[in-house]
This record gives structure tokens, sequence and C-alpha cells, in this order.
């Protein structure tokens, strides 16, 4: 049913009355016959139920809680007679689905905008996580490369001074200050260590814990 621009869904039920069903009498028990359980006597059927002419009327519709959606025959009166209040029922009903609609979208955008808040701070620790790992990795990096120049100076300080060993020791510093080059992240690409942007994965199927210990980033 139609009411106010809302679809109301309308029973109409009976209530029933149950009694109690007199058990079936034994069967007669003959003499030197072998006992045996009376299955059929247990999955008998104990009760039964009969109409009381008593019915109701319930509208099945999500609206607000004190709402009336439920009219019975009573000592005041049958359905019948209450046909007015009913109707106007059905409009206060119409009304309240109305409300209760307009709260669930209030409650639904109060919860996305949580989420969209809560998702920003998350990617913000996610994106600070990952600058410090990267200061750390490019640090260490750095550092290695500082002391492959150290060794190599100190390897070309203690060479012997003779042609041979100066021809050999001229080839390798050659080469191993070229790795020290490629393992110092501020001659590789400086823009990358001076870059604060980041590329977060994805947690569709990972985890991330807002709430895990944070440990310390600088060892």
């Amino acid at each position: 049913m139609r009411v106010a621009g809302e679809d109301l869904l309308i029973s109409i039920q009976e209530r029933i009355k149950r009694f109690d069903l007199p058990p079936s009498p034994p069967k007669p028990f003959k003499p030197g016959q072998r006992w045996e359980p009376a299955f059929a006597a247990m999955r008998a059927t104990r009760f039964g139920w009969e109409p009381t002419g008593v019915f109701s009327l319930i509208v099945d519709a999500r609206s607000e809680v004190l709402i009336q959606k439920t009219w019975a025959d009573s000592k005041t009166g049958k359905l019948e007679s209450k046909l007015g209040l009913i109707l106007i029922g059905f409009v206060r009903i119409a009304e309240s689905v109305k409300a209760q609609r307009a709260s669930d979208q209030a409650n639904r955008r109060h919860w996305a905008e949580e989420q969209r808040v809560r998702q920003e701070w998350i990617d913000q620790q996610r994106r600070l996580e990952k600058q410090r790992q990267n200061l750390m990795t490019n640090l260490g990096s750095w550092e290695r490369a500082q002391r492959l120049r150290a060794f190599i100076q100190a390897t070309v300080e203690s060479s012997p001074p003779d042609e041979a060993s100066q021809m050999a020791l001229a080839m390798w510093a050659c080469w191993a200050t070229q790795q020290a080059k490629l393992l110092d992240p501020l001659y590789v690409n400086i823009s990358n260590v001076v870059g604060l942007s980041v590329d977060l994965p994805s947690t569709e199927y990972g985890y991330w814990s807002s709430s895990k210990k944070t440990e310390d980033w600088w060892p």
C-alpha cells in the first residue's frame, strides 16, 4: 500500500490458540508378545491449533522506534471500528519512514566522513613511515660509500711504491671509486634523496594497524 509516497507492507494476522491433544490409547498387549517401544506414539502430534477470531493489523516498515505500527481487536473495539485511527496511523508511519530514511542517510554520511578522516590519518602515518625508511636506507648507503672511500684512500696510502704495484693500484682504485659512486645516493640521484613523494602500497588485501607499537625509527 502506498501512503504519502511511501510503500507500506500491511498484513492481517489472526491469533490462534494451542490446545493439548489427548494421547492415543495404548495397543492391547497380548500374552507372550515381546515388548517393543511405541515409536508411533512418540511421534504423534501432541498439540493442536484453533482460530480465535481475534485479528491484528501489522505494518512492516522501517520507521522511528516510538511509532505505532500494530492494531488489534480488543475490548475497546474491533479493527473495523478503528479504521479512522488506523488510516491516521498509516500517514504517521509514512512520515516516520521518511524521517528514519533521512536519519539513516545522515548517519551514513557521518560514518563516511569519519572513515575518510581516519583513512587520511592512516595514509599520513604510512607515508611518514615510508619516508623514514627511505631516509635510513639512503643514510646506510651513503655511510657504506664513505667507508668504502676511506678504505680506498687507506689502500692507496699503504700500497708499495714500485711501478707494478702502483699500476695495479691505479686500476683497482679507479674501479673501486666507481663502485663507491654507484653506492652513494647523493651521486646516483640526489633528487630521490631529498624528495618526499612516496608510493603507498594498496591495503586492499594487506593490513596496517594504527594501534601497533611504534618502534624507534632511528636505530
